[in-house]
């Protein structure tokens, strides 16, 4: 068994079976942290962290911390990143301690930062840059990050404030206030009759309104009922007050009832809001390096020092990342969903300008030219663009239901008490739209999913689709890709001497062909090519999906592809020059050390796993002996229509499909979910279902096991709400509910299904 690296505890890999760190992300900080005398983070830590895989590729200027609010003033609110247990809290302190006058304060469940400090004598800058030496990324908090959603917060803190002071006025009448005592009775009635109705048009008129727009798209929406009874309570409080029966104002059941049901609704829009920015701080950071050509040499620079005019070379799958000019002679498709949600392919001519975001789907990469500077604002809209947050089939069903009983009911009792005695019609049916309105539902199940949410962010996992969690739990089946995947997403070149056995035109004509490609080891010819400065010239290179890349030159045919060799132990691709091979390039894989843990986790639960790899079918058999996967599910030489078909054969078992390349693109489009490690900005970011950070498996099922929790809550709701309406509708109907019992009810039972989920939902897994 290999050993366990010093500082993240995972085993090493055996490329690096001489040293004892599995990566030198983890052997850079192991470093830092002996050199600095702090070895007692490892003794606080978690017995395994995540390797640091990423650590010199993932590094941040700080540019923009000039700017924040706060800079000046001393005080800092920031994100960050890179904090997985107790330990590294600890440290962060302890980094603080070496500066003088500066105060910090760590929120690891939030992933926040806040600093304290003396402008004048504290460098900011330099203490940011430590705690990215030690791994630590700070990054600017979103202003939708740190607020929400404004408008929700500030109906709700108007409404919280309302229902509060309401409580307060309304006790007087309880206790004995009335009418012999003119002048008090006089001046609370008033006082409460206007703090109603500020709340009903700051806090009820946000429910009016989406309960009309549901209705305009002929949907049942849960906001319906919660619109019926705000709106019955606070006319019929109204009517009551003009002929002064008193004993018929609903105005403390109505400001209670707006409140809570904001406090749930911005808690959900709270978590919408964080993780959106968690994910575009990730984004970002993967994104920062672009190919520009200068001159005869390529080179390559971070996007945010692109200026109009400069040259770009983008390989298939790339993102444009400003809008640009299409150089050459031949016309490229591109895709632009990302503005128009069509999914078609575009053709665009030379000449013509293509918007940043439109993503490059020819087999062969393009020159353009930058029409304009880099925008980083702009890609934080482009990585807003979530999938549609729709209802999931089964809050489809249970909203047309729960809305139809409610209106049934309510109507029924309204009927029914017309007859029997009238007086008592309105409060009968206001008590059953109060009493029945989803207020559990509407607060714990989006507390539910963000506590669940947390803990996905917290493992790596970055949610796009608001009904992922209900639809993991549909999932039976994984299927996953090989290489960049189950893999670091870079391979190890093992002879790179074999490029110097090659002509320096030959070399130069790699390049060329290297350059172009996505492929990883492509990525990693390239990285041992640029070091040579080879002349580049901008030539026509064809990329053949599942096989490898073409050009011809100088009369001649190069093509570098998968070789015909067989071996269980390293990836081959073989030079050919017209069809005879000249150089055959050995690359090792690094498969993600916890692979094997979390496919067998997820076996030993029912699931069943497959591995689908373009690479040759005996290298696929050998991974999937090395990670446990039946060798009846591992299937090697998939061309991506093979993969698309064999997902489509697996929707009876809704697949979650696993991929990072091209060739994954369809089998995407087949799958019942589909997720890619966040890593460079290609097209399979904006077909995810959700992003997870490559290095580690380690999510894969905690993922389902935070799923199955979650649905264990929303069944435990669902059914609570079915019980509890039940018993309450039959009171109501009845005659032994009034608003005013109903108003402590509803809030009672809300309180209880709410710390019922909290506590399900916090338990350690």
């Amino acid at each position: 068994m290999p050993a366990p690296c010093l500082h993240c505890s995972q085993a090493i890999p055996a490329r690096r079976s001489v040293s004892q760190f599995c990566c030198a992300g983890c052997e850079a900080v192991y470093t830092l942290l002996h050199d600095a005398g702090l070895q007692r983070f490892y003794k606080l830590k978690d017995e395994k962290t995540l390797p640091l895989v990423h650590y010199f590729s993932r590094k941040r200027n700080f540019d923009w911390l000039q700017e924040q609010d706060g800079f000046k003033t001393g005080s800092l609110h920031l994100s960050l990143e890179g904090i997985q247990c107790a330990a590294c809290v600890w440290l962060i302190k302890e980094l603080a301690k070496q500066f003088a006058h500066l105060q910090v304060k760590v929120d690891s469940s939030l992933g926040e930062l806040h600093l304290r400090f003396l402008p004048e004598k504290v460098d900011v800058t330099a203490f940011l840059l430590r705690l990215q030496e030690f791994g630590y990324r700070t990054a600017p908090l979103q202003e939708r990050e740190r607020s929400g959603d404004q408008s929700i917060l500030l109906r709700m803190g108007i409404c919280l404030a309302i229902a509060m002071n309401t409580m307060f006025l309304t006790i007087s009448f309880y206790l004995g206030l009335n009418q012999n005592e003119a002048l008090l009775f006089s001046l609370f009635s008033k006082l409460n009759f206007f703090l109603s109705f500020v709340s009903f048009f700051v806090g009820g008129t946000y429910f009016i309104s989406r309960a009309f727009l549901a209705l305009k798209h002929r949907v049942l929406h849960f906001d319906l009922p919660i619109a019926l009874g705000i709106v019955a309570a606070f006319s019929g409080s109204i009517y009551a007050s003009w002929q002064h029966h008193y004993s018929a104002l609903y105005f403390d059941t109505l400001n209670i009832f707006i409140a809570l049901m904001l406090v749930g609704r911005y808690l959900q829009h709270r978590f919408v809001a964080k993780n959106r920015s968690r994910v575009l701080n990730e984004q970002y950071d993967f994104a920062e390096k672009v190919k520009k050509i200068e001159g005869t040499q390529l080179c390559e620079v971070s996007v945010n020092t692109l200026v109009a005019g400069d040259l770009l070379l983008l390989q298939t799958g790339d993102v444009f990342p400003v809008q640009c000019s299409l150089c050459g002679e031949e016309a490229v498709e591109i895709n632009k969903s990302f503005r128009t949600g069509e999914s078609e392919a575009v053709l665009v001519s030379p000449g013509e300008l293509i918007e940043a975001g439109s993503i490059l789907l020819s087999a062969k990469a393009a020159k353009v030219a930058a029409c304009s500077s880099y925008d980083a604002q702009f890609w934080k809209t482009f990585f807003k663009q979530e999938k549609e947050e729709e209802l999931s089939a089964l809050w489809q069903v249970v909203s047309k239901y729960y809305v139809l009983f409610v209106l049934v009911a309510a109507s029924l009792g309204g009927v029914l008490w017309f007859f029997l005695d009238a007086a008592l019609m309105l409060p009968v049916m206001i008590s059953i739209l109060v009493v029945t309105c989803p207020c559990s539902l509407g607060i714990a199940i989006p507390l539910a999913r963000s506590i669940a949410n947390q803990r996905l962010i917290a493992e790596g996992v970055f949610v796009r689709r608001n009904d992922l969690l209900e639809n993991l739990h549909k999932v039976k089946s994984v299927v996953c890709d090989k290489t960049g995947t189950l893999t670091l997403s870079d391979l190890y070149l093992l002879n790179p001497e074999k490029l110097e056995s090659l002509s320096s035109e030959d070399q130069a004509v790699l390049y060329h062909m290297v350059s172009k490609s996505r492929h990883p080891a492509s990525r990693a010819l390239y990285h041992y090519l640029s070091l040579k400065k080879l002349p580049w010239a901008d030539k026509a290179v064809e990329e053949r999906v599942g096989e490898g890349i073409l050009i011809f030159e100088k009369g001649k045919k190069y093509f570098l592809g998968r070789s015909q060799a067989q071996t269980n132990f390293s990836y081959q691709v073989d030079f050919c020059i017209d069809d005879k091979v000249r150089a055959q390039f050995l690359f090792e894989e690094d498969v993600l050390q916890d692979a094997a843990q979390s496919f067998s986790a997820l076996q030993s639960q029912g699931y069943e796993v497959f591995l689908l790899s373009g690479d040759k079918q005996n290298r696929v058999q050998h991974m999937a002996s090395t990670l446990g996967i039946s060798q009846q599910h591992a299937f090697g030489e998939q061309k991506p229509e093979e993969k698309a078909a064999f997902v489509s054969q697996l929707a009876g078992t809704y697949p979650l499909f696993l991929g990072d390349g091209l060739n994954d693109r369809q089998a995407f489009a087949n799958a019942f979910l589909s997720t890619t490690p966040l890593g460079e900005k290609t097209f399979l970011l904006e077909d995810s279902d959700f992003f997870f950070l490559s290095g580690s498996l380690a999510w894969l099922p905690k993922m389902f096991d935070i799923a199955k929790r979650f649905y264990a809550v929303l069944r435990f709701n669902l059914f609570f709400a079915a019980v509890y309406n039940l018993i309450a509708v039959g009171l109501a109907l009845a005659g032994l509910m009034n608003p005013l019992l109903c108003a402590v009810l509803m809030p009672t039972s809300s309180l209880l299904v709410i710390a019922l989920s909290f506590s399900k939902m916090k338990r350690k897994i």
